[in-house]
């Protein structure tokens, strides 16, 4: 009977001894911002570096930090994650140009339409792509 009492006093006192502490509402509003801020940075970034390639640096309004905020938030894979990603759609901005020269402007130079690349248009697709918003739901584990 003295080892059932100090066998209940022990399974009584552990018990009550682990309190476990519930995750503050304020605290995962917080984090739940913090992690909406990357993710918004990190589509704002990825479209700036898809002008550049675009354009090949043509654009002087991204030659300037446009980011959000300046203490590098995304860390340096990050930046590099949408580095890689702008580079890929500015070869392919360049491999539409080719193939509207090719197509089109060859045969009707005078068409002003046709001039120039499709920068913008690519840039903003891959911007509201579900393909980046998945990389970055991923990416920083949004739901």
């Amino acid at each position: 009977m003295k080892y059932a009492f100090l066998s209940f006093l022990i399974i009584l006192f552990l018990s009550c001894g682990r309190k476990t502490v519930p995750q503050n509402t304020k605290e995962r509003e917080e984090r739940s911002e913090w992690l909406t801020f990357l993710a918004k940075e990190f589509k704002l970034v990825t479209f700036k570096d898809c002008l550049k390639y675009g354009t090949g640096g043509e654009i002087s309004a991204c030659s300037g930090d446009i980011s959000q905020q300046m203490d590098y938030p995304l860390g340096q894979d990050g930046y590099a994650l949408a580095d890689s990603l702008a580079q890929i759609i500015g070869k392919l901005v360049k491999e539409d140009s080719v193939y509207q020269y090719e197509n089109f402007l060859s045969k009707d130079p005078d068409n002003p339409d046709l001039r120039g690349r499709r920068v913008f248009k690519f840039c903003l697709e891959y911007y509201s792509s579900t393909e980046l918003d998945s990389i970055v739901k991923e990416r920083y584990k949004l739901k």
